[in-house]
C-alpha cells in the first residue's frame, strides 16, 4: 500500500482505497476524499495450493469470522 500511495503522492497515480487505509496512511501531501458513487467490490483471499502454513490458516479463520460478524457489510459467497 506504502507504494501505491507514494505513487500518488508523486502524481503518478490516482487511487481507489478503503476508507480504512486512508484513516491509517495519513500522509501530508494527499487528499482522501469519500467517493459514493462506486459499486461494491468484492475482497477475495489467495494463497498456495495446498499450503499446510499455520499463519495461513489462522488469517483465512479470522477473515472468515470479520465476514461473518453483524456489524460486516460483506455478501456471504455460496461454496
Amino acid at each position: 500500500m506504502n507504494h501505491l500511495l507514494d505513487a500518488v503522492a508523486l502524481g503518478q497515480a490516482i487511487a481507489f482505497i478503503p476508507a480504512s487505509v486512508a484513516s491509517r496512511h495519513a500522509v501530508p501531501d494527499l487528499a482522501f476524499v469519500p467517493v459514493t458513487d462506486l459499486s461494491p467490490s468484492t475482497v477475495m483471499a489467495a494463497w498456495p495450493e495446498g499450503s499446510k502454513s499455520p499463519a495461513i490458516a489462522r488469517f483465512l479463520r479470522t477473515a472468515a469470522e470479520v465476514a461473518a460478524s453483524p456489524g460486516s457489510r460483506s455478501r456471504k459467497s455460496a461454496r
